[in-house]
């Protein structure tokens, strides 16, 4: 039992430091999950700016970007909020990679913690596109550091 409970707990602090943990110099790393309809099909680190391939149960050949959110769009954003600062966001662009050259099918915006949703039971928005009913799952842990704590006197 003892050799059981040691093995499940050294698989847990494996897969956490593979997604979404705090890098050893204190920064994070963003860590996108797809599902499609409950099932988990993908999992990856974007890099911001590269499109992600996936070919989704359907058969689509889907990309997705994810770019920095600029200084104007939280300015938009913050202005027309109540609230005196919102979540770090990023832009999702999903793409049509079944011709020549890939074809934007939807932008938006969300936070670097959340989850969007895209397809024919809508969510974020619903590009006709889509078959597939797919929930993107967002995640950036907040890294706490002795520097961090030490601005925060």
């Amino acid at each position: 039992m003892t050799r059981i409970c040691s093995f499940a707990l050294a698989l847990l602090v494996a897969s956490v430091n593979c997604f979404g943990s705090c890098d050893k110099d204190g920064t994070s790393t963003q860590t996108v999950w797809l599902s499609v309809e409950g099932r988990d099909i993908d999992r990856w680190q974007p890099v911001m700016g590269e499109i992600h391939r996936i070919r989704l149960p359907s058969g689509y050949n889907l990309g997705i970007r994810l770019d920095p959110t600029t200084d104007e769009k939280y300015r938009e954003v913050l202005t027309r909020s109540q609230w005196r600062g919102i979540d770090e966001m990023v832009k999702i662009t999903l793409l049509d990679m079944s011709g020549r050259e890939p074809t934007s099918v939807s932008t938006t915006w969300g936070g670097v913690n959340s989850k969007q949703g895209f397809g024919p039971q809508g969510g974020a928005n619903a590009p006709p596109q889509l078959r597939d009913q797919i929930e993107l799952w967002f995640h950036k842990p907040q890294c706490v550091t002795l520097e961090t704590l030490a601005r925060r006197k």
